[in-house]
């Protein structure tokens, strides 16, 4: 499996992990990680969970720390525009998100949802020369 979902992600494709709890998904994107760091010249970004403070920005500053980018951006289009702008290396990158369930979460029952407000920000930057993806 490892394999398929490594050259999934090479060509601009998403995928889901799910399993149980301590089923290995966590080593997995782990291997991930490192197998596509290792191999190709894109910069992987693991994220382990979402912040604390669940908002959209907190998500948005949460990635571009990974990225070692400073300053807000609005969205992840502006920020990877900016990212590969500047001097990257990088031919692309994949984003790894652990504990994405956690992001479907409400604040509070029937309560606002910037998790998935965030996970929407991030499909709309994947459109057009970000390549493809599911959402």
């Amino acid at each position: 499996q490892l394999k398929n979902t490594i050259d999934l992600l090479r060509r601009g494709g998403s995928a889901y992990v799910l399993a149980g709890r301590g089923m290995g998904k966590s080593v997995f994107l782990q291997q991930i990680e490192e197998e596509m760091a290792a191999r190709y010249a894109v910069r992987v970004v693991r994220i382990i969970a979402p912040p604390l403070d669940m908002t959209v920005d907190n998500c948005l500053k949460m990635v571009a720390g990974n990225l070692n980018m400073k300053g807000d951006y609005l969205d992840l289009r502006s920020l990877f525009e900016a990212y590969f702008d500047g001097e990257s290396a990088a031919s692309g990158a994949v984003l790894l998100f652990d504990e994405y369930d956690q992001y479907a979460h409400p604040l509070e029952p029937r309560g606002a949802h910037p998790g998935r407000a965030f996970c929407q920000l991030t499909c709309a930057a994947l459109e057009g020369n970000f390549g493809s993806h599911t959402c």
